[in-house]
């Protein structure tokens, strides 16, 4: 949802925008291995995963791979964010952005889970000075802008992350495999970008 606002004086130009997002993205996934499987008919063989077995020729003896397996992820999402430009004659303009981002994936506590980022801008379009006539360069404009944006390596989480297993030696045992240790003071990476430009044509 955004909602936009501009107004012009004789001098004075303003343009705003506000706005918020929410989104929440749900995957589900599971995965399956089946022995024997004929392509043509469809079919597979049925095959004991619960008893240890023999194994050939190097001897001893393990349970058959189950190859099946489920998975789920849940990501959400929340931003609210605004943008103001102000120009004067047409000329001068200053335009400041700020934006506030949440997501579930930062932080145990809720103030960890978000992260203020702003940007602030000027342009001068020099064709519009009376001192500018030159007919070949019918458009000149010079800008700079400095601000934060921040980014997300969704591969890890404040949260500890841990597989289950089954145990291979000790019937009907299962076992967790922590992949991620967790961090709780994981935050936003915030990148300062400084940003200088000419426009012409």
């Amino acid at each position: 949802a955004q909602l936009n606002y501009n107004q012009k004086w004789h001098k004075h130009g303003l343009n705003m925008i506000v706005g918020s997002e929410i989104r929440e993205v749900v995957g589900n996934g599971s995965t399956s291995g089946m022995y024997g499987y004929d392509n043509n008919t469809g079919t597979f063989q049925q095959v004991n995963y619960a008893d240890l077995l023999p194994i050939y020729p190097s001897g001893g003896i393990s349970y058959i791979p189950n190859q099946s397996s489920v998975s789920g992820t849940t990501d959400r999402f929340r931003s609210v964010f605004g943008n103001a430009s102000y120009s004067f004659n047409d000329r001068y303009t200053l335009s400041l952005s700020g934006r506030f981002d949440q997501s579930n994936l930062f932080g145990v506590n809720t103030n960890q889970k978000g992260v203020p980022l702003w940007s602030a801008g000027l342009k001068w379009d020099i064709d519009k000075e009376k001192f500018f006539d030159f007919s070949f360069l019918p458009q000149l404009s010079l800008r700079t802008s400095y601000g934060y944006s921040g980014n997300i390596n969704k591969r890890i989480s404040a949260y500890t992350i841990s597989q289950y297993l089954e145990n291979s030696n000790v019937p009907s045992n299962k076992y967790a495999w922590i992949v991620f240790p967790g961090n709780p003071d994981l935050r936003w990476e915030k990148i300062g970008i400084f940003n200088v430009g000419l426009d012409l044509s």
